[in-house]
């Protein structure tokens, strides 16, 4: 009701007239709140889409990306050698194929040296394989009664009602076979790999140079230049420093092999050398044929010194050698290296558990030096 004397409204009508303005505006924000909800499920659902188109993009051409991306890690390594050839005025092309024939003669004087032993214990698997089933006999008996033991409680538990299952089998192809089919793309993967790398080599200060035109101010230009360079750095002093430590990790466990009297010591260390580029993993698969290579050789309690000694190698140089040459800026968090070489393993096979750490160090340095990614290179860091 209106107050015609005072000419404002009543103290009832302009509470009711309070309420409605009040229902309104909070109908208003509600409208706005559940735009913003919609908004942001559709912004998280976007990215989740495009993380999974990448996925499936990265496994699909792994054909193609994985030769990429060991070309560009070998080019990071390789690339100071090339600038120190460019002091003595070494041309750029000649001194990538200097190096190049350099590094193929010493891997073909590598795999000549190790070929034969090599052949030799690919012919004998299947006497191996009787000698190992031999020397395991004294642990085959407590297993089996293990297994009897299993079956017997299944029987009284009702759960054996003597129906025996049809077993059916798959002949898989053998190892040769294997080799057989796989060699052709081995080689296209390596060749192609190669080729990428010379042009890396021979060109790789011009695309620099192009990339860094392409941006628009001088801050950007210095900023770029500086990312590409610490990134460079950074990996390369990193598969360096790791590639030497391995090779002085291959030669420690020969040595130790041949102290022990295992058979081609040379080959056993040359195999630790390769496997320990695959944190983890790596030392557990070499410190697993030592010990069948000791065990056809020694009795048990003597082949366990092989791999024991494996693993003293291999903890001195985790836990001591590397810390103190890499020092504290390249330490990588367990948790994300054993993710890095899940993923790649899962998406690019044995080469992508290869490029794994270093893509992992890589991504940790740009995250450090962008300020908006630098949480994360904390997240990842040991």
């Amino acid at each position: 009701m209106i107050d015609r004397t005072q000419g404002k409204l009543s103290p009832r009508a302009r509470a009711a007239r309070e309420s409605a303005l009040g229902f309104e505006t909070r109908r208003h924000a509600a409208g706005h709140g559940d735009s913003n909800g919609s908004t942001k499920a559709i912004a998280v659902a976007s990215v989740v889409l495009a993380v999974l188109a990448c996925l499936s993009v990265i496994y699909f051409a792994r054909a193609v990306l994985l030769p990429i991306t060991l070309a560009v890690l070998l080019n990071l390594v390789f690339k100071p050698i090339i600038d120190r050839m460019k002091r003595y005025r070494i041309p750029a092309w000649l001194g990538a194929a200097i190096l190049m024939t350099f590094v193929a003669g010493a891997l073909l004087i590598a795999i000549g040296l190790l070929w034969s032993p090599a052949l030799t214990w690919f012919h004998n698997m299947p006497e191996v394989r009787e000698q190992l089933v031999e020397k395991l006999q004294p642990l085959k008996e407590p297993v089996s009664q293990f297994n009897e033991a299993t079956r017997e409680v299944e029987r009284l538990a009702g759960g054996d009602d003597g129906f025996m299952p049809l077993r059916v089998q798959v002949d898989q192809p053998g190892l040769a076979s294997f080799l057989l089919n796989t060699s052709g793309d081995l080689m296209a993967s390596i060749i192609l790999t190669a080729a990428l790398l010379f042009m890396l080599l021979a060109n790789g200060d011009r695309m620099l140079e192009r990339i860094v035109s392409m941006m628009p101010t001088l801050p950007k230009k210095k900023a770029v230049v500086a990312l590409v360079n610490s990134v460079q750095s950074s990996i390369s002093n990193y598969l360096l420093t790791i590639a030497w430590i391995n090779v002085g990790v291959g030669l420690a466990i020969g040595a130790g092999m041949w102290v022990l009297g295992l058979p081609n010591p040379m080959l056993w260390g040359a195999i630790a050398c390769l496997l320990n580029f695959v944190p983890f993993i790596g030392a557990a698969m070499g410190a697993v044929i030592v010990f069948v290579v000791a065990l056809l050789e020694f009795d048990l309690g003597y082949a366990l010194l092989a791999p024991g000694l494996y693993a003293i190698i291999n903890g001195l140089e985790g836990n001591v050698v590397t810390p103190m040459m890499l020092g504290q800026t390249a330490r990588l968090s367990p948790v994300a290296v054993l993710l890095a070489l899940t993923i790649g393993g899962w998406m690019w096979g044995v080469g992508g558990v290869l490029v794994a750490v270093p893509l992992l160090m890589g991504f940790k340095v740009t995250c450090d030096h962008i300020e908006l990614l630098k949480p994360y290179g904390r997240l990842i860091e040991g």
